[in-house]
């Protein structure tokens, strides 16, 4: 019995030294992640500028441009009304906030071998009490870094390129582009296509036949939600007589005006002067679209299509603008609205054998 008492108690002794490892190790290995931790954070070189700014300035070389934050939104400080795409400048804030240099560096040259001597692209940052830190961007350092120093202080980080890809952009470039409403047969009822010509194309749901198949709806003019089941079929017509539903062209028609967007803004509050230099007094293609809003009511867009634009990279362009938003002219690819314009120009009786016979030679020509 004694024998049984003293081998248990060897047991517990056992185990309780084997609890007590487990607990040392578990504390150790908690311990040195910890350490591990500190020490990895302390070898990380923050770039310290100030936190929650409210004012931010920036040059990138060629554009100096400078935003204050009002009620959660960002906006230009040379004209508020300018339709700032808030998104942008909050990218340079969470950058700044974010910034960490791969490595600093003591000064031994000029500033100038840095690009840091009167350096052309810089951020200024300020808080809400006055507080600023400024932020010189130099020249990069042959790898994907880039040189940078705080104003008034005695080191150069070296950064990556982040900052420099954030503020790149001019004015323009930074703005919130207005949209097209999103149409579908189901939604649209009237298109009007105006310029040389005119053509006006009605739709309706198709009477009797419940519907077709989700694959054959783009020939049918219907709308479905999921493959293989049934939806709504609609009829296009031409001058309100004219079934032109399944003519290839329309297909095509009806993919650009549904898929509609704006490139670019090129300028905003334009004077009425500038209008014609646009072809915006008189357009080469007005493309006008009654249609259910979601709460089924009716609404209108009218789309302007002016005179074309060619970019310093080739791309062409027309001039737009959307009727009741005089105060901005954006960029349109040229591609996007070739239809559009087509029917503006020829009509779109002559616009749908045109495309007709161009796909018939496309089609030869491939076999």
């Amino acid at each position: 019995m004694a024998k049984k008492k003293k081998q248990l108690l060897i047991l517990f002794i056992a185990l309780g030294v084997v609890v007590v490892l487990l607990v040392g190790l578990v504390i150790w290995n908690w311990y040195s992640a910890k350490q591990k931790a500190a020490a990895e954070e302390a070898a990380v070189i923050h770039v310290t500028t100030v936190e929650d700014p409210v004012q931010l300035t920036f040059c990138n070389g060629k554009d100096t441009l400078s935003f204050a934050k009002k009620d959660d939104a960002w906006t230009s400080q040379d004209n508020p009304e300018f339709p700032l795409d808030s998104t942008f400048v909050e990218t340079i804030v969470t950058t700044l906030a974010d910034l960490t240099a791969d490595r600093q560096l003591d000064i031994v040259d000029e500033l100038s071998a840095y690009g840091l001597k009167d350096a052309k692209e810089w951020v200024t940052i300020t808080d809400e009490s006055g507080d600023s830190a400024t932020l010189y961007l130099g020249n990069t350092t042959g790898e994907s870094d880039y040189y940078a120093m705080l104003k008034g202080g005695e080191t150069i980080y070296t950064i990556p390129a982040d900052l420099v890809n954030d503020i790149a952009y001019d004015l323009y470039g930074m703005a919130k582009l207005a949209e097209f409403p999103v149409l579908s047969s189901s939604n649209t009822q009237t298109v009007t296509i105006s310029g040389k010509m005119k053509s006006t194309l009605t739709v309706e749901a198709a009477e009797g036949d419940s519907g077709s198949d989700a694959e054959d709806s783009a020939s049918s003019g219907g709308d479905s939600s999921a493959e293989g089941t049934k939806t709504q079929d609609y009829n296009w017509y031409l001058s309100g007589e004219v079934d032109v539903t399944k003519e290839a062209y329309l297909t095509a028609l009806r993919t650009e005006i549904d898929s509609i967007a704006f490139a670019k803004l090129f300028d905003f509050q334009p004077d009425k002067g500038d209008w014609k230099g646009y072809g915006l007094q008189s357009p080469t293609a007005t493309l006008t679209v009654q249609y259910l809003d979601s709460d089924s009511k009716s609404q209108t867009v009218t789309l302007l299509i002016g005179s074309t634009y060619t970019d310093s990279d080739g791309t062409k362009y027309y001039y737009a603008m959307l009727k009741g938003d005089e105060e901005a002219v954006y960029l349109i690819k040229e591609e996007s609205v070739q239809q559009t314009v087509a029917a503006a120009k020829d009509g779109y009786a002559k616009a749908s054998a045109d495309y007709q016979e161009t796909d018939a030679d496309s089609t030869e020509t491939t076999e």
